[in-house]
């Protein structure tokens, strides 16, 4: 069953936010919600996604709808609009900075308080990482501290087992993915999705990056394919040409 994986990290209404190519306005994100509730689709979390994808029945349409890093408009903009149609959600936390302010770019993240009420709502939360780092090319060791530790203190907050994991940057080798895999981790998202819409492994889960731009075709593609229009045709052309050189 194909099961699309939405990532967002920014909602705001603020026009110089909106600017920023990783946010959607607040009225964007709305129409794009009310298109999947329209639709029939109905959110779910990963560890449902795991049991559908190893066959357990689903009835209906699924999809997954996820936040990386943990901005504090998550909450006060986007969290609203999930609660008013009903749909869950799924934020990657970066531990290191809940209740402060991402080093990086200034942004407020969301604090302990928020996180405890939004996990009361549908809202589940897994790890992004203790920071944002990229994990690529880094000590197995530091990689394996970075995925434990964080585990450990979102497992303690939360009262909550962490299960998945999603890779700074969406950038991952087998090395990264051996690790998060010793830290106990049952899956892990970075990269595209299949064509098929299926999982290559556990520790490859494809999301498809919703952006500002995306108007209701382009949106509804995403949601079907996994791919805006030009990738699929690309991927599609690959797939074809492989096929016509193994005939």
């Amino acid at each position: 069953m194909h099961i699309p994986i939405l990532l967002y990290h920014h909602v705001d209404s603020d026009v110089a936010r909106i600017s920023d190519p990783y946010c959607v306005s607040a009225r964007r994100f709305r129409w794009q919600m009310e298109y999947l509730a329209l639709h029939g689709y109905t959110s779910i979390d990963l560890n449902t996604a795991a049991r559908i994808q190893s066959g357990e029945h689903f009835e209906g349409k699924p999809v997954i709808i996820t936040f990386d890093d943990g901005y504090t408009n998550n909450y006060s903009i986007a969290f609203p609009i999930l609660q008013e149609l009903g749909l869950a959600a799924t934020i990657f936390l970066l531990p290191d900075y809940c209740g402060k302010f991402a080093p990086e770019s200034g942004d407020a993240m969301l604090n302990w308080q928020q996180i405890a009420e939004m996990s009361r709502y549908d809202v589940d939360f897994q790890s992004h990482g203790m920071s944002h780092t990229t994990l690529l090319g880094k000590n197995p060791a530091l990689i394996y501290k970075e995925a434990i530790e964080s585990k450990k203190m979102l497992s303690d907050q939360l009262a909550k087992q962490i299960d998945f994991f999603a890779y700074p940057f969406g950038q991952y080798d087998n090395v990264v993915q051996s690790q998060i895999q010793a830290a106990g981790y049952i899956g892990a998202c970075g990269g595209t999705p299949m064509l098929d819409g299926s999982w290559p492994d556990d520790y490859a889960i494809g999301r498809t990056e919703i952006f500002e731009s995306d108007r209701h075709l382009h949106f509804g593609f995403k949601v079907k394919r996994g791919y805006d229009y030009q990738l699929y045709l690309r991927k599609l052309g690959g797939r074809v040409k492989r096929r016509f050189r193994s005939s």
